[in-house]
């Protein structure tokens, strides 16, 4: 549970909040259900459901060193509200559908997580409202444990 205020310096929009909360499992496939509620300017909720999987120490040169593999995916509803405020389109529906994996390498307390990401918008009308509906992204993590 917590609470975010968004202030885009960069773009030509005004600032907003919202309150989140999420639940999950401690099961095969890791299934769990997060929800964002925009109660400033956008009026509207998001709920992403997801699942994950991690195979652990996938390789190991050491007591404390080895890499593991984590794959993710979740699926994200948009409602009326909150795809009005985003994207113009009035309704409610499947927003949008997210892959994700990560070969993080763990060296004692250090760990170092290189991982890839793909996105799309599912919606059609919110497919059209969107200026890039497909992404790949990726990105490296570092992590200490003391």
């Amino acid at each position: 549970m917590g609470a975010i205020y968004y202030s885009f310096l960069n773009l030509n929009a005004h600032p907003t909040a919202e309150v989140y909360g999420g639940l999950g499992l401690d099961v095969p496939l890791s299934p769990a259900v997060r929800w964002f509620y925009d109660f400033d300017l956008i009026e509207g909720s998001y709920v992403q459901f997801s699942v994950g999987h991690t195979i652990e120490k996938i390789r190991k040169w050491g007591e404390d060193c080895h890499c593991d593999v984590q794959l993710g995916a979740s699926l994200g509803y948009g409602s009326d509200g909150y795809n009005n405020g985003y994207f113009g389109v009035d309704q409610g529906g499947l927003n949008d559908l997210t892959l994700t994996a990560g070969v993080p390498f763990t060296f004692g307390k250090l760990t170092i997580k290189p991982s890839l990401g793909y996105s799309m918008m599912i919606d059609d009308d919110i497919r059209d409202a969107t200026a890039k509906s497909d992404n790949f992204w990726g990105g490296v993590g570092a992590a200490y444990n003391f």
